[in-house]
């Protein structure tokens, strides 16, 4: 019953070992991208935009069209809009649209009232992109989001 004991300890313990190399693994085979947002400012008192455009540019050793557009996510939750003549490709760059609507409310907002910031506040949100190249290698950048909140007379009472 023993040796039963230890073994179990064991396999654990290795097995914990191995997922952590692998986990390393993955982690350090991440191409970091650079990401940038247009338009850098938003409010919430107004509608906002109905989309917002993202370009990415990989490291040099990387081409722009080697990236699979199927497979990019803005914040986790939003994909690229489907738009005719879209995504761009440059030479040093990959352009794609995003929806306004889903990233101001399945990104932005959740991010911001777990803060609860005062009324006409300037609030820098940090937004991750991801996706993978056609070769499998995963890419990851991250844009800031300049977000005003709404203003006093807007702003819903905290219950």
């Amino acid at each position: 019953m023993k040796a039963y004991k230890v073994l179990l300890i064991s396999m654990f313990i290795f097995a914990s070992l191995v997922g952590g190399m692998l986990t390393l693994q993955v982690q350090a085979d991440t191409i970091t991208a650079t990401a940038k947002c247009t338009p850098l400012l938003i409010s919430l008192s107004g509608p906002g935009p109905n989309q917002f455009r993202i370009t990415l540019e990989l490291p040099k050793s990387y081409e722009p069209e080697d990236i699979d557009p199927n497979t990019i996510t803005v914040g986790g939750a939003c994909p690229i809009l489907p738009k005719t003549n879209w995504p761009k490709i440059q030479k040093k760059s990959f352009t794609f649209k995003v929806d306004g609507w889903c990233l101001i409310n399945g990104v932005v907002k959740p991010q911001i009232w777990h803060m609860a910031p005062p009324p006409g506040t300037k609030i820098d949100i940090e937004i991750p992109v991801t996706g993978q190249l056609y070769s499998g290698r995963a890419f990851q950048g991250v844009f800031t989001l300049t977000v005003m909140t709404e203003h006093k007379e807007n702003h819903p009472a905290i219950p």
